[in-house]
């Protein structure tokens, strides 16, 4: 999925693709707050806001760019669908951490 050309984050909020609240599970469909559970917990950024301004007029930007690879809480975020493209927009405060591209995985 590639970013949404003329939607940015607000303040210290990203959005990565949406995988979705339903899946499937030993072949039985699960949906809604259970789904969370299973729910994509990584993903790429696929855009950032300019980070938060603090009281004093301090800029603090948020510590990765789109591309990077991130993980989350899985209870976290608010799905929302612009341009026909599913996104789910994730607080800074939701993100366990972060790296610069997606992990290489090994071969079982």
């Amino acid at each position: 999925m590639e970013p949404i050309e003329d939607f940015t984050p607000i303040d210290d909020f990203l959005y990565v693709e949406d995988q979705g609240d339903a899946t499937e599970v030993g072949g039985v469909l699960v949906h809604g707050r259970t789904a969370r559970e299973f729910k994509a917990t990584e993903g790429a950024v696929l855009g950032v806001g300019p980070g938060r301004f603090m009281m004093d007029g301090n800029h603090v930007p948020l510590p990765f760019e789109v591309g990077a690879w991130i993980y989350w809480n899985p209870a976290a975020g608010a799905s929302i669908t612009i341009c026909g493209q599913k996104i789910l927009v994730l607080h800074i405060g939701d993100v366990y951490g972060w790296m610069r591209a997606k992990p290489q995985r090994a071969v079982e």
